[in-house]
């Protein structure tokens, strides 16, 4: 996802129960990929009406001395819920960072691997 948030949606196929969900997310800062600054995920039973699951905030906010490149997971736990679609929203910083030597150009995100349990 380039320049802007990520936004995915699953169907599992069927009604289920879950309890976590957890995405896998790159970050290469000399490619202009970074981890997103907070990822939100949502529930629906018909694809349409979506509710609030649980959210988290990037715990390792990226700095001018951060030359991190790893995969981080982002994952939550939540009270059982009962749905049929999954939705992920990752929030992309926008733009390379000023102090970056890319400034200014859209930022990516990489999303890798989905976990639903």
């Amino acid at each position: 996802f380039e320049g802007n948030d990520m936004e995915a949606i699953i169907d599992l196929g069927m009604m289920q129960e879950i309890v976590h969900c957890e995405t896998a997310f790159l970050q290469v800062t000399n490619h202009l990929v970074f981890y997103p600054r907070s990822v939100k995920y949502y529930g629906s039973k018909d694809g349409k009406k979506y509710k609030l699951l649980g959210a988290l905030k990037n715990p390792s906010p990226l700095l001018a001395i951060s030359k991190v490149n790893d995969i981080q997971y982002y994952g939550v736990d939540f009270r059982v819920a009962n749905i049929r679609y999954l939705k992920i929203v990752a929030d992309n910083m926008g733009q390379v960072p000023d102090w970056h030597n890319s400034a200014g150009l859209p930022a990516w995100i990489f999303a890798d691997e989905v976990v639903v349990r």
